[in-house]
């Protein structure tokens, strides 16, 4: 999953920042869901053993939990970030995590959170600064009031990122209705692609598309499902993790690739993201301790 965020990062900045790409956002993420639904519907109906008929009632009865996810990835999408607040997501999910699911944290995983989170901040606002100088200048411009509602506005988002995070993995863990992570995809993507289908209407039908565009758009779908494997069968922190650790994949990439930003702060950083998550999955025991 680290990887392949990683390869939709580069790709996206590669054909926008290189090609010159024109492709609406709102074109990308529609078609990624209709992907997404496609290959949960293959999987979900190859299964002789449901009876079909009844398990499409429980699909479309158990489907309003879905709704809110699909509301909240919406509402992310469209908030602009701060490059610093943005990296928050990992504490908010942790947070969460205790105050929904009753997670508790050894104070070593509690030290590996910060350090990660504070190693991913060095390498995304270098990145930003040494990339971005004219946007930072402009945005400078914008007096006070302009910085206090974008402050609000990724806060709104880190905090709304944590908590579906949280529910998502909820109600991918709740057997109750034996709802698969297939069907849970499925119900997904019907509410986003009716919550992005206006956006969608408004940009033009898949208007300047190419075969990059196409395949960012079949690794956003197989990230989305990716994700969801990952809450199901772990938690929604290691997906955190995961993210952090593609956000080191992609600046060494960019750096190598697309000629983007990289330096001691970034190296130092990077590793220093590597032994905290090393830190946080093995709760400071290391690999092979008892």
């Amino acid at each position: 999953m680290k990887k392949k965020k990683a390869l939709y990062t580069l790709l996206r900045r590669f054909a926008v920042g290189v090609l010159f790409d024109e492709a609406s956002d709102s074109s990308i993420l529609i078609a990624g869901e209709i992907i997404k639904f496609g290959v949960s519907f293959v999987m979900t109906t190859s299964d002789l053993k449901k009876q079909h008929g009844s398990h499409l009632k429980k699909l479309v009865q158990g489907s309003p939990k879905m709704f809110v996810p699909a509301a909240v990835y919406y509402a992310m999408n469209r908030l602009r970030t701060f490059t610093v607040c943005s990296q928050l997501k990992t504490l908010t999910t942790a947070g969460f995590s205790y105050l929904m699911l009753g997670r508790t944290f050894s104070s070593v995983r509690i030290r590996a959170l910060l350090h990660l989170v504070c190693s991913v901040i060095v390498i995304s606002e270098y990145a930003a600064t040494h990339q971005h100088k004219s946007s930072k200048k402009s945005a400078e411009g914008g007096g006070s009031m302009s910085f206090i509602i974008g402050l609000l506005a990724v806060l709104t988002e880190v905090t709304l990122s944590g908590l579906i995070s949280v529910y998502f993995e909820k109600v991918l863990k709740d057997d109750q209705n034996a709802v698969s992570v297939w069907d849970r995809n499925i119900q997904l993507a019907v509410f986003s692609f009716l919550l992005y289908f206006p956006s969608l209407h408004n940009d033009g039908y898949f208007k300047n598309w190419t075969a990059i565009t196409l395949i960012i758009s079949i690794l956003g779908a197989s990230g989305g499902l990716l994700v969801a494997f990952s809450m199901k069968y772990t938690d929604a922190i290691i997906k955190a993790l995961a993210t952090s650790g593609a956000i080191v994949l992609a600046a060494t990439g960019g750096a190598i690739w697309l000629n983007g930003p990289f330096g001691i702060p970034v190296a130092v950083s990077s590793i220093s993201v590597v032994v905290a998550i090393f830190t946080y999955v093995t709760d400071g025991k290391g690999f092979g301790s008892s």
